[in-house]
């Protein structure tokens, strides 16, 4: 059984699906417009518990709205398993690029690093994503 979720957030977005017949989790987007209020914050922290696992995340595009409680979401989960971002393009990689550099990640900093890791982080996406079908599969009456 599937469960959707669109947790009341106010503008922005936040959406989980819930697979409870093999135990999956699902969050589409995480953010608000007014990330600071504590009220927001507790609809994250309360949508899910220590112990829950995000097997993926994806993040539609990177406006505030979409984004700002990913951290809430972070520290409210045991751990979150894969993230999937949208396309970068030349000028976002420069700016991860310089960000890992500020980060001091120079192995991530570089050009190349960012497009082979994106590549590779999409075959292990894909063989992920393979796993997961499987284990609904499996599931299925």
């Amino acid at each position: 059984m599937i469960e959707r979720i669109f947790h009341p957030i106010g503008q922005g977005a936040f959406y989980s699906e819930r697979h409870t017949s093999c135990n999956i989790n699902i969050v589409y987007d995480c953010g608000t417009t007014n990330p600071s209020l504590p009220a927001k914050q507790r609809v994250v922290s309360q949508s899910f518990s220590k112990d829950d696992v995000i097997h993926i995340l994806f993040i539609s595009h990177f406006d505030k709205d979409h984004i700002s409680l990913i951290d809430t979401l972070k520290k409210a989960v045991k751990r979150i398993e894969r993230v999937v971002l949208p396309l970068l393009h030349d000028e976002q990689k420069i700016f991860l690029s310089n960000i890992y550099k500020t980060l001091g990640q120079p192995r991530l900093a570089s050009w190349s690093a960012i497009q082979i890791y994106s590549l590779g982080e999409k075959l292990r996406l894909l063989e992920y994503v393979q796993i997961l079908i499987r284990r609904l599969e499996k599931s299925l009456p």
